[in-house]
């Protein structure tokens, strides 16, 4: 079996428009990692402005 994927490996045609294969799942689910850490770095970067802007009154 595994050689079977090795050779052919899976993917699937979203309505015509474009092929879901390995290469575009690792590259859509890598995107989406680095969204979300730099959504992490924005929200702890605003945090901190918040924390700094409140001790200087």
């Amino acid at each position: 079996m595994i050689e079977t994927i090795q050779y052919d490996p899976p993917s699937m045609s979203v309505h015509g428009l474009f092929t879901l294969n390995r290469g575009l799942f690792v590259s859509l689910v890598l995107t989406l990692t680095t969204y979300l850490i730099v959504l992490i770095q924005f929200k702890f970067g605003v945090t901190n402005i918040k924390d700094e802007y409140v001790g200087f009154h």
